[in-house]
């Protein structure tokens, strides 16, 4: 009994033997291949969630990128199935290469120690710059109103999707970015070769051999605006106007983009021939132009009032330079629009910009604003309800052009548009002429007593 127990035990050990020695070393290592990520940024286009997206800000900690990852086994990809491979898988920079967790391993049902009939496919579609979310309901996590503010959800079927909504604060503002092949795809490993275009996603990726990489190429999907604002006093260019008067205020009070939508959702499953391909915010139809307003803040005549209505003194997206705050002399008295150039914006920064979602109509800007003048003879008041003087409001729509034409955004591209505010001085000219005819006498004879 003992030696039928032993030849048991012996067969039991060949068998397991020949089972280790049919997957080799070598051979394991060529079937348990992780998948490995690598990215680059183009163009240079601030680190962390807002402002533009840099190759440093890319691989900052607390940026990355986020992947969506599809296994459909030997099947190719539709847009029917759900990410069941990677679910917005954060993907981060350690300082020497690209690292996510948990590991992901390629499919094994082909190797080279067995085949199969199947040859699993897995499609991949990465954004940038990384968010958090709820998978359950895609919403990001935090009170984010603006920017990247929802994902698809991690039980729906089809592409994925980044649900964006733009805020016109350039400090506010996130550039929103989508991955593509970098160089193309082709080699594999076991002779099953891929068929991934440059500039396109990762669909159908067949297991790579071990040290290739899926390498994405970042590519912009908004359209960048910056707007500068000056004044220029008689005159037809900047550098030859005059400075505005001491006692004349420039203040905006409003200003508004026709031709651009401001939210939507960018389908990843997007190539660089095609461009971006924004939907609705639903998902469901092409991006909506909108007329987007920008405002003072001021409102209820109460504008530039101190201890007025909380919140009645805060612009709204404007730079605070331009807008009327502070009765005339007192501290903190702003600027408005003056001879040198400045961000219509809320920044410091003359270059920074804000970004939009593109669409198919002509850019339109109306701008409307007040020219204020101290004038103590006058009864009536200005804006800061005390000082007295004249106010006189212009509304101006132009349409944009370039190279004399009306233009679309387009995405991944920067505009930089100045607006000149011109002003023309009234003045006077006066000159006494001479008494015309010469010099005549007459006698008048009145009635006589």
């Amino acid at each position: 009994m003992k030696k039928i127990l032993f030849a048991l035990a012996v067969m039991t050990a060949m068998t397991v033997s020949c089972n280790v020695n049919i997957e080799s070393d070598d051979d394991a290592k060529k079937e348990n291949v992780a998948v490995d990520f690598s990215a680059y940024l183009g163009r240079a286009t601030k680190a962390g969630m807002a402002g533009e997206l840099t190759t440093a800000g890319l691989q900052a900690a607390t940026a990355g990128f986020g992947v969506f990852a599809y296994y459909t086994a030997d099947e190719p990809y539709t847009g029917a199935s759900g990410p069941s491979f990677m679910y917005n898988e954060k993907v981060t920079y350690d300082g020497t290469r690209w690292v996510y967790e948990p590991i992901k391993y390629w499919p094994n049902q082909f190797g080279a120690a067995a085949s199969s009939e199947e040859i699993d496919k897995v499609s991949f579609f990465a954004y940038a710059p990384y968010v958090e979310v709820t998978p359950s309901n895609g919403m990001v996590t935090g009170d984010n109103k603006s920017g990247i503010v929802a994902l698809s959800r991690n039980s729906v079927g089809g592409d994925p999707m980044v649900k964006y909504v733009v805020n016109m604060d350039p400090g506010q503002g996130v550039d929103l970015c989508w991955g593509v092949s970098k160089n193309g795809l082709t080699a594999s490993v076991d002779g099953n070769n891929n068929h991934v275009a440059k500039g396109a996603p990762y669909i159908d990726v067949v297991k790579l051999k071990q040290g290739d990489k899926i390498e994405y190429d970042f590519r912009h999907a908004l359209s960048a605006i910056n707007v500068t604002i000056d004044a220029i006093v008689d005159a037809t260019t900047a550098t030859a106007g005059t400075a505005v008067d001491a006692n004349t205020k420039i203040y905006v009070r409003s200003v508004s983009f026709e031709g651009l939508a401001t939210k939507g959702a960018l389908n990843l499953n997007s190539t660089v021939a095609n461009g971006p391909l924004w939907t609705d915010y639903s998902g469901s139809g092409i991006p909506v132009a909108e007329v987007l307003t920008v405002y003072d803040g001021r409102r209820d005549g109460k504008e530039g009032v101190e201890g007025a209505v909380a919140g009645n003194e805060t612009p709204t997206g404007l730079n605070p330079v331009l807008v009327q705050s502070r009765p005339y002399g007192a501290t903190g008295e702003t600027a408005g629009v003056t001879k040198t150039a400045v961000n219509l914006f809320n920044s410091t920064s003359s270059t920074a910009s804000v970004f939009v979602i593109p669409s198919n109509e002509p850019l339109k800007v109306t701008i409307v604003y007040d020219v204020e003048t101290k004038d103590d003879k006058l009864a009536t008041l200005l804006s800061d309800g005390v000082t007295h003087g004249s106010t006189v409001e212009n509304a101006i729509s132009k349409s944009i052009q370039i190279g004399g034409h009306d233009f679309s955004l387009e995405a991944g591209k920067k505009y930089n548009i100045a607006l000149h505010i011109g002003l023309t001085s009234v003045q006077f000219d006066a000159s006494v002429s001479t008494w015309e005819g010469g010099t005549t006498s007459t006698d008048i004879n009145v009635p006589q007593n």
